[in-house]
């Protein structure tokens, strides 16, 4: 092997405990797909065994890394199925128990959260009582309490409820709430079954929570005294992890121009408060002589940044980020109390094989990929720098930032399809004004806070100051055009292929090697676009109708790439469609400016996402045929900010596809026929009412209570698959009884999404969001049309 290969190689061949969290991670990422079961426990003893006889004769060194990557693999494998299909493992675990009317005893395990009607909890259940039998049980669930509760992590509670599972849209780009929930060891939602469904609560915190909660409660009562709201909502998210005060248009501000992750509780935060306890406390240790002379300063300096960080890391939210650098930092005050070498990467791996080991499914999850990238970045930085002329502080912070950057930009791309190019001058700015002055203030406020709160309110209100300027900054960037820009979706072969060649660039000592790692990264980052634009599947008339909820929206993609998008789902508390489903959607597929935003009927749970959109894309003109009275004032002044020309619907034509406005009086719902290639779709989100129509090649409509009759029937003749709101299994009724068995639903818009294309031969396909592959559809094979809703 070359020399400029062996050298980044040995990275991973010299460092055992990187094989070992690489194969770990490997095995727990498989068994998404892959129900291992008990089986696997026998071919992990037989690994071992092998690796065993292999270091015993001291011979095969490869053979003895290959067996030990095989066994963390395996073990991995063994950990992630146990927590993403843990029925394959056993019968006891509260999966078992979903539908179904129990009585629970459990544990709190966070803290409250608000929700519309009261309180929810984070459980971890011990027993079930069901069908008069008391069973010890595992896994945890989510409890939904109307009113207000005084419960905290560690009390006990027993209710009476009835559990459910967490569903996912599988909208394209979508969240998966299921696989996020698995990674916290949370299975279902519990709900109340009756007026009297707490039947017991038990207060068990111990005082070390009670003091917790009640130094929150009083840094919490001096932020609502700051005369600055706003950046007390944001020195409280940043202090103690509560982002529910946060205005969601600062939120969203902070997600466009990609410093949404100086307000969550991360390693960043941890490391500053580390530092900065290190070099007070290391001043105050060098003239204490006792210590000085028998210890150093140094030694009881690292241990005291232990304890500021484990103190930060208790007063929050324990998240991945935070845990990861909390085990990182406690690895190595060790190293450091015991004179031994700290070696970064084997410190990177063993926090991930021990995050792995207690949350297999968190690798899923973009807090653990980014967290653990941008430290891999930063690391692999320093690895290049080692031995070459040191640059001043500044300019060596601005290229750390760099690294990071560069690091998370590939897995940035991948779930969220956003790039900012004002986030590096941002950051090189922001890190240090809120790691350095903003949070260390927060926290002395925090300690001074029970002693006196006139003390505690000075460095309150100057850290409130100092971060005024930077979120303006902020808010002025979201309204510029370097504001977040849209990228199209990669392949996960492509972020890869990307790692792999920076691993190259960063650490090989050969610049030839570096140049052609460089000049690989080219077609693999150029070729992969052009080529979709150039195939001819991506030409044609694509319809993608979205799973919003209690509403509808349907994205149309029309021949030459103009896109329409009709209506954007309901906006409740906590919840916006626009923003959590059509915009990671329009994302995903590649949507960088809406020509045609179209409202089919003034109706919340049609319009209340529409202002979302108007936000965060770029918007040709607004569709609507009613009077502007009936639209919300925030899409309104949305639009107005924006510039976007509201006018009546009209027809259209683009390359041989017709868009035909149908619409009756102002009241009636806006619908819209879609023509390619003698092929029809009817997009009906308001329900079809109306004129009498031909038949239609495929429809989108709302539930069957908002169809009549005889005008389905009047359709049915020409379609073969058609979207409903509802499940199969009530679709599948309305066909029986309106007569229609011949046509069977391809799926429902209660189980995911569904595209439906016609191409320039003029053939009908569709492809659900439960299955990636396109059927073709028409009179012939109507009959064999699954019912992927069933």
């Amino acid at each position: 092997m070359p020399e400029s290969a062996r050298q980044p190689l040995e990275i991973i061949t010299k460092r055992p405990v990187v094989i070992a969290a690489c194969a770990f991670g490997a095995g727990s990422a498989l068994a998404r797909w892959w129900a291992a079961g008990p089986w696997v426990l026998l071919a992990a003893a037989a690994i071992l065994a092998l690796a065993t006889l292999a270091l015993v004769l001291k011979r095969l060194r490869p053979a003895a890394l290959v067996s030990a990557a095989l066994l963390f693999s395996t073990l991995g494998l063994w950990a992630g199925a146990r927590a993403l299909h843990p029925l394959v493992h056993f019968d006891d675990h509260i999966l078992a128990y979903l539908d179904k009317k129990v009585v629970i005893k459990c544990r709190v395990a966070s803290d409250p959260k608000e929700w519309a009607r009261g309180l929810k909890f984070d459980l971890d259940v011990l027993k079930v009582v069901a069908d008069e039998r008391e069973r010890p049980a595992r896994g945890g669930v989510v409890l939904y309490l109307k009113g207000t509760w005084n419960l905290g992590p560690g009390d006990r509670i027993d209710a009476r409820v009835r559990l459910k599972p967490f569903l996912s849209r599988r909208n394209p780009g979508g969240f998966d709430y299921p696989l996020y929930m698995a990674s916290r060891s949370l299975y279902g939602s519990a709900f109340p079954a009756g007026k009297r469904a707490v039947l017991k609560t038990h207060s068990a915190s111990s005082p070390l929570l009670r003091a917790r909660a009640l130094l929150r409660a009083r840094f919490s009562a001096l932020l609502d005294a700051l005369p600055a709201k706003r950046e007390a909502s944001l020195i409280r998210a940043l202090t103690l992890g509560d982002k529910r005060e946060v205005p969601q248009e600062l939120l969203r501000a902070f997600n466009s121009t990609g410093t949404r992750h100086l307000l969550a509780i991360s390693g960043l935060h941890l490391g500053i408060v580390a530092a900065l306890a290190f070099c007070l406390s290391s001043l105050v240790f060098v003239r204490v002589r006792a210590i000085s002379l028998r210890y150093g300063a140094y030694k009881p300096a690292a241990v005291a940044s232990l304890v500021a960080a484990a103190f930060y890391a208790w007063l929050t939210p324990l998240g991945i980020p935070t845990a990861r650098a909390l085990i990182m930092l406690a690895v190595g005050v060790a190293a450091a109390l015991l004179d031994r070498l700290k070696d970064l990467a084997s410190v990177l791996a063993l926090a991930g094989l021990l995050l792995l080991a207690f949350f297999p499914a968190s690798i899923f999850t973009p807090s653990f990929q980014l967290s653990f990238s941008a430290v891999a970045g930063i690391g692999l930085y320093a690895w290049g720098r080692r031995g070459r002329e040191k640059r001043n502080l500044l300019l060596e912070g601005a290229f750390v930032s760099l690294a990071a950057s560069v690091a998370t930009f590939p897995l940035v791309a991948y779930h969220f399809h956003l790039f900012s190019p004002a986030a590096f001058a941002l950051n090189v700015v922001l890190v240090p004004l809120v790691g350095f002055l903003v949070v260390p203030l927060s926290l002395a406020a925090l300690v001074l806070a029970p002693l006196s709160a006139k003390l505690a309110f000075a460095p309150l209100f100057l850290a409130s100051h100092l971060l005024g300027p930077g979120v303006d900054a902020i808010i002025l960037v979201s309204q510029s055009p370097l504001r977040g820009l849209t990228l199209p979706p990669p392949a996960a072969w492509q972020v890869l292929f990307v790692y792999a060649a920076l691993f190259f660039i960063f650490v090989s000592r050969s610049k030839r090697a570096r140049i052609i790692a460089g000049l690989a990264l080219v077609p693999i980052l150029v070729l992969p676009p052009i080529a979709r634009a150039a195939l001819p599947s991506s030409a044609g008339l694509f319809v993608t109708a979205l799973d919003v909820g209690a509403g509808s929206s349907s994205v149309v993609r029309l021949p030459g790439g103009r896109v329409m998008v009709v209506d954007a789902g309901p906006r409740k508390a906590g919840f916006d469609a626009g923003q959590r489903i059509v915009a990671p959607a329009l994302r995903s597929l590649g949507v960088t400016k809406i020509h045609h935003l179209v409202l089919s009927q003034a109706w919340p749970g049609l319009m209340g996402g529409m202002a979302a959109l108007v936000k965060e894309f770029y918007v040709g003109e607004f569709w609507f045929h009613g009077p502007a009275g009936l639209l919300p004032q925030d899409l309104l002044l949305s639009l107005k900010e924006r510039a976007v020309p509201v006018v009546r619907p009209r027809r259209i034509e683009a390359r041989g596809a017709t868009v035909l406005p149908l619409a009756g009086g102002p009241g009636e719902p806006l619908r819209l026929l879609l023509s390619y290639h003698k092929k029809k779709i009817l997009l009906a989100h308001g329900g079809i009412v109306g004129r009498r129509m031909e038949p239609v090649d495929a429809l989108i409509a709302p539930a069957p209570a908002y169809t009549p009759r005889e005008e389905l029937i009047a359709l049915a003749p020409g379609f073969a698959a058609y979207t409903f709101k509802v499940s199969g299994a009530e679709a599948r009724r309305f066909i029986k009884d309106a007569g229609l068995a011949s046509t069977r639903p391809l799926t429902t818009l209660a189980s995911g999404a569904i595209t439906f294309r016609v191409d320039e031969q003029g053939r009908v396909t569709a492809k659900s969001s439960l299955g990636s592959f396109w059927r073709p559809l028409g009179p012939k094979g109507r009959k064999g049309v699954p019912d992927a809703g069933s």
